[in-house]
């Protein structure tokens, strides 16, 4: 979307995310593409920083609104027999997000979650300005509109041969 051809420009290197972070932090790789919390802990350990995956999103997308990233997946056939608890789940999503949004620090306090040890002192500091984004409090139009335009680009680029058939989510709240 940004103009930059990985696979000839770079050698590219496919595969988990804490491989990437466990190649990068070696020295065997010069630059890794990766998310939260993995980018916050890789700063915190002094690493430069180019840009977000949000920043390049919304300057390849021309959109104004976050990249959407943080979701919570589940069979069709789930959800479709288990609405009502999907239903509690998502509301439980959306509390804990709103604590969150209210209170960032949580994160410093939880870092243990997020698999920082208590000796990362930086990257711990570093996570409520860098994660409280993250978490969405909002599933509203825009926000499925943004999705959608994700899948929209990974067909534009050759990453999903076709969109699905029928959207990956649902509004839960609204009962969709």
């Amino acid at each position: 979307m940004n103009g930059i051809r990985f696979d000839e420009e770079y050698q590219v290197h496919q595969g988990a995310v804490l491989n990437g972070v466990a190649l990068f932090e070696r020295g065997d790789v010069e630059a890794i593409l990766t998310i939260e919390p993995n980018a916050t802990r890789l700063v915190g350990q002094g690493a430069r920083q180019i840009a977000t995956v949000d920043e390049q999103w919304r300057q390849g997308s021309g959109e104004s609104a976050p990249l959407v990233l943080n979701g919570q997946g589940a069979l069709r056939s789930w959800l479709d027999g288990n609405r009502d608890l999907a239903v509690r789940l998502a509301q439980l999503r959306r509390d804990v997000h709103e604590r969150i949004k209210a209170r960032p620090a949580l994160l410093a306090e939880y870092h243990a979650a997020y698999g920082f040890a208590a000796t990362e002192k930086k990257a711990i500091a570093l996570l409520p300005e860098r994660m409280a984004a993250v978490y969405p409090t909002e599933w509203d139009q825009a926000t499925f509109s943004n999705l959608k335009l994700q899948i929209d680009k990974a067909v534009e680029f050759g990453i999903l041969a076709k969109a699905p058939a029928k959207n990956v989510w649902l509004d839960l709240a609204a009962g969709r």
